[in-house]
């Protein structure tokens, strides 16, 4: 979905592992360099269902967290299949 990526207030980065659309940039984000306190708001829809271990889950979490900015908020979308 790249409705976010058409709001002119807003400044988005997006990445796909597999990018199909021109303004998605293709990346893996466990290749994302670090980069602490630099997003306020972080969405990531369908995607830690897709990380193979609970241990890699865990470090996408944590690593999530350390992108935002305090305060920032982190939006995540799952499956029903995966919470029920």
């Amino acid at each position: 979905n790249t409705d976010l990526m058409s709001a002119k207030f807003l400044d988005v980065r997006a990445i796909d592992v597999k990018s199909r659309h021109p303004k998605i940039e293709q990346l893996d984000f466990f290749d994302m360099p670090v980069e602490a306190e630099s997003y306020d708001v972080i969405h990531s829809s369908m995607v830690v269902n897709c990380v193979p271990t609970a241990e890699l889950r865990g470090e996408m979490i944590a690593r999530t967290a350390t992108f935002l900015r305090p305060k920032g908020l982190f939006f995540m979308m799952l499956p029903l299949r995966c919470v029920t």
